[in-house]
């Protein structure tokens, strides 16, 4: 083997050690799982929450959010894009009109720099997964 190969082939699972040690193997990966964590299934695709109130939310990744709207249950939201603030907000709101939530509307997250707009793809209705 010649030095430069031994250096290719080193270089190579150095790389591969390092992007195994990335990931921690305690985190839930699917977003199945993630939801699980928090005590819940993904439920059906809806168009709207209607009449909904922000009683709390949970973070998932940079691409999902669980909030609970009162008594009219809890849900999923899943971003056009990734945003990657999301993790960091102390608070969210959405840009709805007429207390409806739909996928037309955008997830505001304030940041040291001013607000972002992070847009809705879609919605899904959660259930609450058996203790």
């Amino acid at each position: 083997m010649t030095t430069l190969t031994r250096w290719v082939s080193s270089l190579g699972l150095m790389a591969a050690l390092i992007l195994t040690g990335c990931t921690s193997p305690g985190e839930p990966a699917t977003l199945e799982e993630k939801l699980a964590k928090h005590g819940f299934a993904q439920g059906e695709a809806i168009r709207e929450v209607k009449n909904y109130r922000i009683d709390g939310w949970n973070y998932l990744d940079t691409e999902h959010l669980i909030f609970s709207a009162g008594p009219s249950g809890d849900y999923m939201v899943t971003l056009s894009q990734s945003c990657t603030d999301l993790r960091s907000a102390e608070d969210i709101a959405f840009t709805s009109t007429n207390n409806n939530l739909t996928a037309f509307e955008s997830v505001v997250v304030a940041t040291p720099t001013g607000r972002r707009r992070c847009p809705i793809e879609s919605l899904h209705t959660l259930s609450k997964l058996a203790p």
